[in-house]
């Protein structure tokens, strides 16, 4: 059992972490600080270890990959969180041009059953897992970290709740954030 954030961390409550921890700011922002129209936006640009380092100040974690998948798959196992076929208006993605991330929660009626946001979509998002075979745990099939989810230019083939991603732990990407969870007591 665990509890998930309904949605990205966003720019706002990253600032709040460095503020009081000194720790690194996104590469993108000015002087240490994100544009105000961006307070909503989820961070993008942190690296692997910087949403652990996020995750432990604030007493939370990464969530695994399958805790990830769960939560946006729902008990019924659908493809996307709001059910087996595509709609453009649940999520952003599939917007190869003209794309760009935008507020989180935007899009209410992509909402997993358990009323998790963007889960399809908008930034990919860092899970605690290593990328290892579904039929072998211990065989992993590359190095680094999984992502999952898509971002605002991933086509809806692979915008789904199923599909992974890997990056070095290190990667800072302009379409990366990620979301926490805390163990149910």
């Amino acid at each position: 059992p665990f509890f998930i954030d309904r949605t990205e961390v966003t720019n706002e409550q990253y600032q709040q972490f460095i503020s009081e921890t000194g720790h690194r700011a996104p590469s993108h922002w000015r002087g240490g600080k994100f544009l105000p129209a961006e307070a909503k936006m989820p961070v993008i640009n942190v690296s692997w270890d910087d949403a652990e380092a996020y995750a432990k100040w604030i007493g939370k974690r990464l969530p695994t990959e399958t805790e990830w998948e769960f939560a946006a798959r729902g008990t019924e196992s659908k493809l996307y969180p709001w059910g087996n076929n595509w709609n453009a208006a649940n999520a952003n993605a599939g917007r190869e041009t003209d794309g760009a991330i935008i507020k989180v929660g935007s899009f209410a009626g992509g909402a997993s059953q358990f009323g998790v946001m963007d889960m399809c979509g908008n930034v990919w998002e860092w899970t605690s897992s290593s990328l290892v075979s579904y039929a072998d745990e211990k065989k992993e099939i590359a190095p680094g970290k999984v992502i999952r989810g898509g971002a605002y230019d991933t086509p809806n083939k692979r915008a789904t709740a199923t599909y992974r991603g890997v990056l070095p732990p290190d990667r800072l990407r302009d379409k990366t954030g990620f979301r926490l969870v805390r163990d149910a007591k």
